[in-house]
């Protein structure tokens, strides 16, 4: 997805499902969510405070 790519080169390689929501212009966290899953991005884990690391589409 370029906007991933955008995203990464501006603001760095990880990115909050805020920020995701925020960057794409997108009503709902939960559909931030639900797209995240979607491009399988690696996060760290957490539930509350989760990061997702952006690197895999800066590779490309």
């Amino acid at each position: 997805m370029k906007a991933m790519i955008d995203y990464g080169r501006l603001y760095g390689t990880t990115i909050s499902n805020q920020q995701f929501c925020d960057f794409l212009g997108l009503p709902s966290r939960k559909i931030g969510t639900r797209m995240l899953r979607t491009l399988q991005v690696k996060h760290n884990h957490k539930q509350k405070g989760r990061t997702y690391d952006l690197s895999s589409f800066l590779e490309k």
